[in-house]
């Protein structure tokens, strides 16, 4: 299920973060985790009313946090919103093909579940398009601090170049996601 938000083209303020993580802390363990995670972050995405966290909340999400960072960091990566399998990094939807292929061969698929892949290979879908009139935009996400930016920037650039695309710049500050002070 895709979150249904429109992109203002600015960050969500920390607190909402905040907030959306504390509300999800005490549900990571439980069976309707994934109906929880598309609630909030629709919320949190459209501007819709997240609760004040109260200390408590806001200390096990911390903690949640500070947990996922430790893990991270132990199996040596850097970024959040990655999951690691058999030594591999999978991050991005567009990466979850990847995995899936892999379990698949490995015959982790359940009988009786669907033939077809859960997550299809990222194909540009045949007769979608921008409508009349409008020149359509390529959103680049990047961080100064990743070294993916540096990999991905010309080719965004040449994509938007070949296709004759606008290319907005969308930055984002890790750091200030995870609510670290950020020198300046």
């Amino acid at each position: 299920s895709a979150l249904p938000f429109v992109d203002p083209g600015v960050q969500p303020a920390f607190s909402r973060a905040e907030a959306a993580a504390a509300e999800l802390a005490d549900t990571l363990e439980t069976p309707d985790i994934l109906t929880r995670l598309i609630d909030v972050g629709t919320r949190f995405w459209s501007g819709q009313d997240l609760p004040k966290p109260t200390p408590s909340a806001l200390s096990r999400a911390k903690a949640v946090w500070a947990s996922g960072d430790a893990k991270r960091t132990e199996l040596g990566h850097f970024l959040g919103a990655v999951m690691h399998y058999g030594g591999e990094w999978y991050w991005g939807i567009d990466r979850l093909h990847y995995l899936e292929d892999r379990l698949t061969k490995l015959g982790c698929r359940r009988p009786g579940g669907s033939g077809g892949p859960i997550y299809a290979d990222p194909r540009v879908p045949a007769g979608r398009g921008v409508p009349k009139g409008e020149r359509p935009v390529l959103h680049y996400y990047l961080s100064f601090r990743s070294p993916y930016t540096y990999i991905a920037a010309e080719r965004a650039k040449a994509l938007a170049d070949a296709y004759g695309v606008e290319l907005r710049l969308r930055y984002v500050l890790p750091m200030v996601r995870r609510g670290l002070p950020v020198p300046r």
